[in-house]
């Protein structure tokens, strides 16, 4: 005879420990595809659209607003001209001191059937698709139209500036500013774009068709060169994340803009440890984010007036900022 004992207390406990061993890899393995499917979800879908709906939406919209002109000047009237009936900003009915969001839906006019969804760098199929833009929407819209019906055309930033606006090629090869959030041709006057937007640009930059960033800032404003020196350990440091931020509209205008706004910035220097900035009139600060402690910071008011180069030093071992 086989003798067989039983200890239920034990073979419960067996039981309990695999069965909350397997649940809690169950419930961390969903958990894990919930919050990575939350988190590409919006991505894939702007992507999935663009995919799909992208060619078909630009060639129906290049048609329906341009038609079979080849003339740059009446293709960029055309364009601009659809977009302020087309678009719908944001801030026409939204608090103007408040900041942007990445993603907004806005009922502008008090009915369900009018929301319309807002998403900070979608595809420019989806912008047209789904009508919402504030100033970078309507450059980039505008560009894309202008690329897809053969002219020449490129999207302007100006970030501590907080706006964007397009340049696109004309017949006789001059570059024309115009801008689209506003409806408005500026011409061949690039000085007088910041007189027209009543805004300090200090710094300008534009993206060319190869997604390339160059810096056109002497073709709209006089700048002031700045030179930075770093030293530590009695050497020039040549690697660094060195920002730059503009107080321009935090001092004018307040409100959301709370704090100064990054103008510009420098990963590496020569093996000098010297850097030239050039940039516009007006009050900075300089933040060097230490090489070897990045959570502590080196900060230095600058302020820039027209035609007086400024040589900045920053001495690590010190921890000392000096104008020189």
């Amino acid at each position: 005879m086989i003798s067989m004992n039983f200890d239920l207390k034990s073979v419960f406990n067996n039981m309990k420990y695999s069965f909350t061993q397997a649940f809690n890899k169950k419930t961390i393995a969903i958990s894990l595809i919930i919050l990575l499917t939350i988190f590409l979800l919006p991505k894939t879908s702007l992507v999935f659209f663009d995919y799909v709906y992208g060619e078909t939406v630009m060639d129906e919209t290049s048609s329906m607003v341009i038609g079979n002109s080849s003339d740059p000047n009446e293709m960029a009237i055309s364009i601009m001209s659809w977009e302020s009936r087309h678009f719908y900003n944001p801030y026409n009915n939204f608090d103007k001191d408040s900041k942007l969001q990445e993603f907004g839906l806005y009922n502008y006019s008090g009915s369900i059937e009018e929301i319309k969804l807002f998403w900070r760098d979608a595809p420019v199929p989806w912008i047209i698709h789904f009508g919402t833009a504030n100033c970078e929407e309507y450059s980039r819209v505008f560009v894309e139209l202008m690329r897809h019906n053969g002219a020449e055309a490129r999207f302007i930033h100006s970030p501590a500036g907080d706006h964007c606006w397009a340049e696109y090629k004309n017949e006789n090869g001059n570059w024309i500013v115009v801008d689209p959030s506003c409806n408005r041709v500026i011409g061949t006057a690039r000085f007088e774009f910041a007189k027209h937007w009543n805004r300090d640009l200090c710094y300008i930059e534009v993206i060319d068709e190869n997604s390339n960033w160059i810096d056109v800032s002497d073709q709209y404003i006089n700048r002031s060169d700045v030179y930075v020196e770093i030293h530590e350990n009695g050497k020039p440091v040549d690697k660094y994340d060195l920002y730059v931020y503009n107080h321009y509209l935090k001092d004018t205008k307040g409100g959301k803009y709370d704090k100064p706004i990054i103008a510009t910035r420098k990963q590496s220097f020569n093996k000098s440890g010297i850097s030239t900035f050039k940039l516009g009139t007006g009050n900075y600060t300089f933040t060097l984010m230490n090489p070897h402690l990045p959570f502590f910071k080196y900060q230095l008011p600058v302020n820039i007036t027209e035609n007086k180069p400024k040589h900045l030093v920053y001495n690590l071992d010190e921890e000392k900022h000096l104008f020189l």
